[in-house]
């Protein structure tokens, strides 16, 4: 999971790993960082969080994408508003 915000990566990923299905984790707050893990976690999926600042979100995706083909890889967009 790419995202500045680490609290809420670090909460997203605590639900990820809980119950009878959970998953390995990793949770990192830069584009740089995550295309450094990509290396030896070879991700089934990379949330990526809009925004991050130092790689523009479809510049990481295409770089994730390279790196690991078989990556399926989910835009994460934060709201504000008060509904879904």
């Amino acid at each position: 999971m790419v995202d500045a915000s680490t609290s809420f990566a670090r909460a997203i990923g605590q639900l990820l790993q809980a119950g009878e299905r959970a998953q390995d984790v990793a949770v990192v707050e830069s584009a740089h960082q995550a295309l450094s893990a990509l290396k030896s976690l070879r991700p089934d999926i990379v949330l990526v969080s809009i925004g991050l600042g130092d790689v523009e979100q479809a510049e990481l995706a295409a770089r994730i994408g390279k790196a690991v083909p078989e990556a399926n890889i989910i835009a994460m967009a934060e709201s504000s508003g008060g509904g879904i």
